[in-house]
């Protein structure tokens, strides 16, 4: 017998119909590009994107050269913020993959920013990564 105390909207924004919630809908079309994350990222009177941070995942050649294009010119307070983040998002899912992101860190001047990269990179057991922060 259905327990009355049940919510309407089920896990995975399902209602009682197996149907999809308006509003999930709505957060899937309004997902940034990687494009999209780094001029938000660089717009420093913006939050940081956190949830559409995703689209950095597995960066390609030209997102990771935006990545590093953009880096000095970001606060190091905000550089640390985004790594922290990644880091978040990472965990939480295991199948997104910033190691780009972070290996671009990796030199930056900010020691705090230095570590956080490093963090993000803990997994990591390539040859030349290990290199690199063996380097560091």
């Amino acid at each position: 017998m259905p327990d009355d105390s049940t919510p309407t909207g089920g896990a995975g924004g399902f209602d009682d119909h197996g149907e999809l919630d308006r509003e999930d809908f709505e957060a899937a079309e309004q997902r940034l590009t990687a494009d999209e994350v780094i001029a938000a990222v660089a717009d420093a009177g913006e939050p940081i994107p956190y949830h559409d941070l995703a689209a950095l995942t597995n960066a390609g050649n030209e997102t990771a050269a935006a990545m590093l294009r953009l880096w000095p010119r970001i606060e190091p307070a905000r550089r640390r913020e985004l790594l922290a983040s990644l880091q978040r998002l990472a965990d939480e899912d295991s199948t997104l993959d910033f190691d780009r992101v972070h290996l671009s860190a990796l030199r930056d001047p900010d020691a705090a920013t230095r570590i956080l990269a490093m963090r993000g990179l803990n997994e990591q057991e390539r040859d030349d990564v290990m290199r690199l922060l063996t380097a560091t």
